[in-house]
C-alpha cells in the first residue's frame, strides 16, 4: 500500500531508509535551489556506496535508472515497469537499457523521486508523491472531480499537457501516465448510503478526503497504512477510503463498500531533459511509446484486478456492496464543487487552466 495516499502534505527532505548511509538530514530551511543543492550533493554521495553506477548521468552511455515508489513484485505497476524495461531493451537492440529500481532499495525517500530525476541522480522513475514538487498535478485527486472510471482515460488525456509544463520547469520531461483504480468507502457498520457515514470515523489518506467526508458528517482519522489493520479490528476507526485491492488488503472486520468513486491516484513515467535530449530521435520515440502502452497496460489491469476484488466481495453472503445512487451521487458532488473552486482559487491561472482542461475533457 502507499505510503502517503493522494494529494497527503509530503515532508519536504527528510531522510531515506536508515538515513541515508552519511548521516546526512536534508534542511528544512532555505531557497529551493539550496534545498536542491543540498539534496543532489547529499543524494550522490550516499550512492556511491551501493553497487550501481547511478550519479552523473548514465552508468554506460545507454543505461537508464528508473526508481519507482513501489514494491509489491505482483502489483500491476510493478509488473508493467518490469515489461517497459524489458521492450526498451529489445526493441532499442540493446542500445537503451532500462534498470529498475523498487521502493526500498536505494536511499531514496517517496516525496523525493521528482528531485531525484531533476538532479540526475536517478534518470527516471514512476512518479506517486509529487504534491510538493508539482502541485498542479492534484487536480486530478480532487473529490469527484474525476468521476465515474469511464472518465478516467479522458481526464488524463485532457490535464498532461499542463502537468509536463510543470515538470519541464524542473527539467524533467513526462513520457506518459495513468490512474490507479478510484477509491471507494468501505466500512465495518452496515453503510447503504450517504446518510449511513454520520459519525463514522473514516481512515482517510489525504487533506482532501479528510474535508471531503467530514462535510458528509464522518469523522476523518489519519493513520498511517501499517496502522489501519488494528485500527480496524479495535474500532479505533469504523473504516477508510481505499480501492477494492485495498477491501481485500484491510478485508477482515470490514461489512459494506459504498462504491462511490471519491478519487484516484496519478502516477508519471518521468525522465530527465538532459538524459531524453542525449538519446537519438528514434529512441525518444521508442522510449515514449513505449512508455504510453505500458502506463496503459498498468491502468487497465489494474482496473481488472480491483473490479475483480469488488465481484468477490458482491459473491458473499456476509458483505454488503451498495452502487452509488443518483440523489447520493447528486448529493456528493454539490459537497465536493466547493474544493474545486478552493483548489483553482489556490493555484492561480494555472489552476484555472488545468481545472478547465480536466472538465472539458471529459465533457463537462
Amino acid at each position: 500500500m502507499p505510503i502517503s495516499g493522494p494529494g497527503a502534505a509530503e515532508p519536504e527532505w527528510h531522510r531515506g531508509p536508515g538515513g541515508l548511509g552519511t548521516g546526512t538530514k536534508f534542511p528544512l530551511k532555505g531557497t529551493e535551489e539550496e534545498k536542491t543543492m543540498t539534496f543532489t550533493k547529499a543524494m550522490r554521495a550516499a550512492l556511491l556506496a551501493v553497487p550501481v553506477a547511478l550519479a552523473g548521468g548514465f552508468a554506460t552511455a545507454e543505461t537508464l535508472n528508473m526508481y519507482t515508489t513501489q514494491s509489491g513484485t505482483t502489483l500491476p505497476a510493478v509488473r508493467g515497469l518490469q515489461k517497459f524495461a524489458e521492450e526498451v531493451g529489445e526493441q532499442t537492440g540493446g542500445d537503451v537499457k532500462v534498470r529498475l529500481h523498487l521502493a526500498g532499495t536505494l536511499s531514496i525517500n517517496a516525496a523525493d523521486a521528482t528531485s531525484a530525476v531533476a538532479a540526475n541522480i536517478v534518470q527516471m522513475a514512476e512518479d506517486l508523491f509529487f504534491s510538493g514538487s508539482v502541485p498542479i498535478a492534484t487536480a486530478l485527486r480532487l473529490p469527484l472531480v474525476v468521476g465515474d472510471v469511464a472518465n478516467m482515460d479522458a481526464a488524463l488525456e485532457a490535464s498532461l499537457d499542463p502537468v509536463s509544463e510543470a515538470y519541464a520547469a524542473k527539467g524533467i520531461t513526462v513520457l506518459a501516465g495513468y490512474l490507479s483504480p478510484p477509491q471507494y468507502i468501505w466500512s465495518t457498520e452496515e453503510v447503504g448510503s450517504l446518510a449511513d457515514l454520520e459519525n463514522l470515523k473514516l481512515r482517510v489518506s489525504s487533506p482532501e478526503q479528510a474535508e471531503f467526508v467530514k462535510s458528509l458528517g464522518a469523522v476523518p482519522i489519519v493513520l498511517a497504512p501499517a496502522e489501519v489493520s488494528a485500527a480496524l479490528e479495535r474500532g479505533v476507526v469504523d473504516g477508510l477510503l481505499t480501492s477494492g485491492l485495498g477491501g481485500e488488503f484491510f478485508g477482515g472486520p470490514l461489512k459494506s463498500a459504498l462504491l462511490l468513486p471519491v478519487n484516484y491516484n496519478n502516477n508519471y513515467f518521468i525522465i530527465n531533459t538532459a538524459v531524453y535530449e542525449r538519446l537519438t530521435p528514434e529512441q525518444q520515440e521508442t522510449l515514449t511509446e513505449l512508455a504510453a502502452s505500458n502506463a496503459q497496460w498498468i491502468e487497465e489491469e489494474f482496473l481488472k484486478i480491483d473490479f475483480e476484488a469488488i465481484d468477490r466481495f458482491r459473491a458473499r453472503d456476509d458483505f454488503s456492496v451498495v452502487d452509488v445512487s443518483e440523489p447520493d451521487m447528486a448529493m456528493a458532488s454539490g459537497v465536493a464543487e466547493p474544493m474545486w473552486t478552493n483548489w483553482v482559487d489556490k493555484h492561480g491561472e494555472a489552476g484555472r487552466s488545468m481545472y478547465d482542461a480536466i472538465r472539458s475533457g471529459i465533457g463537462d
